[in-house]
């Protein structure tokens, strides 16, 4: 196949610390390159303008927060407009309370956040 059928068929790319989607566990830290500085920045900047809008009304301080992975998702919009990522819960993570910073770029799209259950 060539490259354009490969990058078809990509679907999603870990950078920085690993994770095994079958075991759900992280890998040991050595097993890839860090995250990239630019994107340990970016999240730590939207950490830092979240805290001053929040102010004294937050509850989680995330100054101290450090960033270790990215998960990058691939939607192939104009071939497959059924793309897209589905509901689920991140709830392997050993601080249950660390920010979770999301940047989506290219087409608009519609972020849901929800609670423990479907109706919460």
């Amino acid at each position: 196949a060539g490259v354009a059928a490969l990058v078809e068929r990509l679907r999603w790319v870990v950078l920085g610390q690993q994770y095994d989607w079958s075991t759900r566990t992280y890998l040991p830290e050595d097993a890839a390159p860090p995250l990239p500085t630019e994107l340990r920045s970016l999240a730590s900047e939207a950490c830092k303008h979240l805290q001053r809008l929040l102010g004294d009304n937050n509850l989680v301080d995330m100054s101290s927060t450090i960033f270790d992975a990215a998960i990058c998702n691939f939607y192939h919009a104009a071939r497959r407009p059924s793309d897209r990522l589905g509901g689920h819960r991140d709830d392997v993570e050993a601080d249950a309370v660390s920010p979770l910073v999301t940047v989506s770029l290219g087409l608009p799209c519609v972020f849901l956040l929800g609670g423990a259950t479907r109706e919460a």
